[in-house]
């Protein structure tokens, strides 16, 4: 499964946790009572360990890499995805636009 198939609805989206359960209690990303998630644990759910750190690094270089080409201090995908002003439509485009 991807990512943008898990996040098909905005409610399958959340902030401040990797993910919750359907009464918004925290719960790990890849616990089966998760019914909503953030980005990170989103890809977590989607992506075995191994490659879920290559879907992060690509989203991080996506968001957050400089001119240089290097990546900008304070590159944290659960910043990103918590800030009070991120909206899904905000999450679900950078999704597609990597097609994860």
């Amino acid at each position: 499964m991807k990512v943008s198939e898990l996040f098909s609805h905005w409610r399958a989206w959340t902030q401040g946790v990797p993910a919750r359960d359907a009464d918004g209690n925290r719960v790990e990303p890849r616990d089966e009572r998760a019914v909503k998630w953030d980005l990170l644990g989103a890809i977590a759910k989607c992506y075995p360990p191994a490659e879920a750190h290559d879907v992060e690094m690509r989203v991080r270089h996506h968001l957050f890499q400089r001119k240089d080409g290097k990546l900008k201090l304070g590159d944290c995908l659960s910043l990103w995805n918590d800030n009070i002003d991120r909206t899904f439509k905000d999450v679900i485009r950078v999704v597609r636009a990597l097609d994860i």
